[in-house]
């Protein structure tokens, strides 16, 4: 093998391993720099879900607590008037609020109202069967509600 063509093998061995070196650099480099941009988006992302969904359930039991502060709702309990159901379980209170369930129910977890809505029909529903027998307590939509709470 002549000098020139030594020289020409060994500097394009040279650079082929500098492409490889570099290359593998970069890939880690980079691999480990999208990595921790993903799970930055990802971390952003849940906390955004998170405070959505707080914020969705502060203004559920602030709109929950409004309701059962209210005299007439204490009435409807009292004496079941067929009139505060109509005044209040209307279609433009559930499109209102955004919510397509209301159920009332005792201290006890038993039903005494409710009325389901399909908010993007704007139709009144049947309260789902797993409702009609009112709740125990052991309820995910029940859990860590004080009914004493709604008083003060």
């Amino acid at each position: 093998m002549t000098l020139r063509k030594m020289t020409l093998l060994v500097v394009g061995l040279i650079f082929l391993g500098l492409i490889g070196v570099l290359t593998i650099t970069l890939e880690v480099t980079l691999i480990r720099h999208f990595n921790e941009v993903e799970q930055q988006t990802v971390h952003q992302n849940i906390q955004r879900a998170q405070t959505a969904l707080e914020s969705d359930f502060a203004y559920l039991e602030m709109l929950a607590k409004d309701l059962a502060r209210r005299e007439e709702t204490l009435q409807f309990f009292r004496n079941g008037d067929p009139s505060f159901l109509q005044n209040n379980f209307t279609g433009q209170m559930f499109q209102d609020h955004q919510i397509n369930l209301l159920v009332l129910l005792t201290p006890q977890g038993e039903l005494v109202a409710g009325q389901a809505y399909d908010l993007e029909k704007s139709l009144s529903q049947t309260l789902p069967q797993q409702f009609a027998n009112g709740m125990d307590g052991s309820d995910i939509l029940s859990a860590g509600v004080d009914v004493l709470d709604v008083r003060r």
